[in-house]
This record gives structure tokens, sequence and C-alpha cells, in this order.
């Protein structure tokens, strides 16, 4: 939160530099492969490594959007000194 409330570029709605930013700090932190197993449940272990590309892919893409949609609503929020 500390990042995206003194980034210039993001305090002036570059969505461009928000996107990028939640890239590098927030989803390596993040096995997609190993989260999609588990929704996926017993099924995964069907699949073969070329099915399993698409749902990874989309999973990550879900949690990239969703906390970049996140930050964004939080970073008003965190430069006015108040958080949700």
């Amino acid at each position: 939160m500390e990042l995206i409330a003194h980034d210039t570029e993001i305090k002036a709605g570059n969505r461009a530099r928000l996107v990028q930013l939640v890239e590098a700090k927030v989803l390596p932190h993040f096995d997609f492969a190993a989260m999609t197993a588990l929704a996926a449940g017993p099924a995964w272990g069907k699949a073969t490594p070329e099915q399993k590309k698409l749902p990874i892919g989309e999973f990550k893409g879900l949690l990239h959007d969703l906390h970049a949609k996140n930050h964004a609503l939080d970073a008003p929020q965190a430069m006015a000194g108040k958080h949700r």
C-alpha cells in the first residue's frame, strides 16, 4: 500500500503503472498451479498439462484484476490516511 500511496504516476491515474506494480510485487507470491489444482479438485489430476494451462491463466488473470482493483480503490483512502 505504501508503494501505491507514494507513486506519483498511480496518484495521477496511471492504471498501467498500477498493473505493473501488482505484477511485480503481488503476483510473484502466489503459486497459481497449486491454487488452481485445489479449486479444481480431483479432476485436476486427470487433466493434461495442455488442459491445465488455460485455467491457471484464467485464475492468474482473475487474481491480477482483483488486486489491481482493490489497490486502486484503497489508494485514495491510503493517501488520506484512512483504510477500509
